[in-house]
């Protein structure tokens, strides 16, 4: 049945952070923990393809990683209500609420808020380090979704709704308002090797190609707008830029999900790319391996890197739509009693409202291309003392395109102690710039959890978000062989 669009809109956000409630225990963004070890390199390459040949493996077999993430600065359930722990309790005490009432609420800063999802599967993924060169193969399947620079009063209203007194009457401009989602998989090739060597300084360079597989995307942007809402009826879009292009599993004619077109709707391609540079803790001469098992790891006293990610895009050519709006305006009247009852219905309706009855103007294109969340990174590492490392990363999203899934920036300190069987870390995480995280995670042997959000799973915070990934892997040490003739013993082998 039809109902009107800001019943629809505020349904949906309930829908999202229930969600949120129930499957967002699987959440993470960047892995922290993980990406930055040195026995983790099919994971590590996710952050500096550079890092393979500086690896403390020969072989690196990945058997699954799993990383999920969602946060926003928006809603919230207060922390005396969420309670992490009780789902795990044999009976457990969770609160009840009247039909009147939702187990959420939102935050009423004046500021532009953002949503930022992330969910990646590794699948069956392999590196190998033969002396001077490193080579990887990774499969994945990833989901991406961020909202930037959503305004306070729009919020406001697709929560409270047109009848939201406060913020009527009032002049509202917001400028640069962005979203987009993508879900894809991907096959890439990686390769790194070691540039330069002098005494005990050592460059090292690293690529990633990936083959992109779009199953579904889109993108909305508002370059500019400016409205005014009169009373919980009539709605004055003064002036609108923007647009909006999408390719979805459905019916665009009736909304049925799923529909069959082509799985596979776009294609793409991306990069990352990216160098390091260390002092080793001593230098090691040149000298031959006779096995791969037989390379010898030396120890950095420091390593800095620097790399592009996900620099990248899928273009949509079955199954798409593009739609443009540009300097467009109009008196709505009865807006609350909008109906629609499918896509091709609802932008119909835009286009007929904006551009004088014309309900197929706004339709541009049959072709949409989405950027991936590209990114630039630095990476800082140093061994303190013995096993016990900390690392410093930095990442900054770079702006490549207008249809563009945008990647928050991130600050993080972390402490890592790191042996071959044991490791732990202490990310603590500046998020966006502005809201501080707390990480943990431990590794026995080839298994890794972990989380860049601990204190989401127990009622020390509001929840907007939790985070969760975790590692299986085969690990093969350099200098550790199975077998080998005693005249070749592993101790004595150098790389070359």
């Amino acid at each position: 049945m039809a109902m009107p669009l800001i019943t629809v809109m505020k349904r949906l956000l309930l829908m999202w952070h229930v969600v949120i409630a129930f499957s967002g225990v699987c959440r993470a963004q960047e892995m922290l923990g993980l990406v930055n070890s040195n026995v983790a390199e099919v994971d590590g390459i996710l952050i500096n393809p550079a890092q393979l040949v500086n690896s403390k493996l020969y072989l690196d077999i990945n058997l699954f990683t799993f990383n999920s993430f969602i946060d926003n600065s928006y809603l919230y359930i207060h922390k005396e209500d969420y309670k992490f722990l009780e789902f795990f309790r044999k009976q457990p005490q969770l609160p009840s609420y009247s039909e009147s009432s939702m187990p959420l609420d939102h935050y009423w800063d004046k500021i532009n808020h953002y949503l930022y999802e992330n969910l990646r599967l590794i699948g069956p993924s392999a590196m190998m380090v033969r002396g001077r060169h490193a080579f990887a193969f990774q499969t994945a399947l990833r989901a991406v979704t961020s909202l930037r620079r959503i305004p306070y009063h729009l919020a406001n209203f697709i929560y409270e709704g047109l009848n939201f007194v406060p913020q009527q009457n009032i002049n509202y401009s917001a400028a640069n308002v962005t979203g987009a989602t993508l879900v894809w998989g991907e096959t890439g090739l990686s390769y790194s090797c070691i540039i330069a060597k002098r005494s005990k300084y050592l460059w090292t360079g690293g690529l990633t190609v990936k083959r992109l597989f779009g199953y579904s995307g889109a993108y909305f942007k508002a370059d500019d707008m400016n409205y005014m809402v009169l009373n919980d009826s009539t709605l004055d879009i003064r002036r609108l830029n923007g647009e909006a292009g999408f390719a979805l599993d459905m019916d665009y004619r009736n909304n049925d999900f799923p529909f069959r077109p082509p799985l596979i709707k776009g294609r793409g391609i991306s990069f990352d790319i990216g160098v390091t540079f260390q002092k080793k803790s001593k230098d090691l001469p040149i000298k031959p391996f006779y096995s791969l098992c037989s390379q010898v790891y030396s120890d950095y006293l420091f390593r800095i890197g620097l790399s592009v990610i996900d620099l990248g895009w899928i273009r949509f050519t079955d199954h798409a739509q593009k739609h443009l709006f540009r300097d467009v305006n109009y008196y709505w009247e009865h807006f609350n009693e909008f109906t629609y009852t499918s896509v091709d219905g609802l932008f119909h309706e835009l286009s007929g409202r904006f551009y004088d009855g014309d309900s197929t103007r706004s339709l541009v294109s049959d072709r949409v291309t989405v950027f991936l969340p590209t990114a630039v990174s630095v990476q800082a590492d140093y061994r303190y003392y013995g096993r016990m490392y900390f690392n410093a990363t930095f990442i900054y999203p770079l702006r490549v395109a207008p249809a563009q899934i945008v990647r928050p920036p991130l600050l993080a300190v972390t402490a890592r102690f790191e042996s071959h069987f044991f490791g732990m870390n202490l990310p603590l995480i500046l998020y966006d710039l502005k809201y501080p995280r707390i990480g943990f995670s431990l590794r026995f042997w080839n298994l890794t959890v972990g989380s860049d959000k601990v204190l989401a799973f127990f009622n020390l915070t509001d929840f907007t978000g939790l985070d969760f990934y975790a590692s299986l892997k085969l690990n093969f040490i350099k200098g550790r062989c199975l077998t080998f003739k005693k005249k070749y013993a592993c101790k004595g082998m150098e790389f070359r």
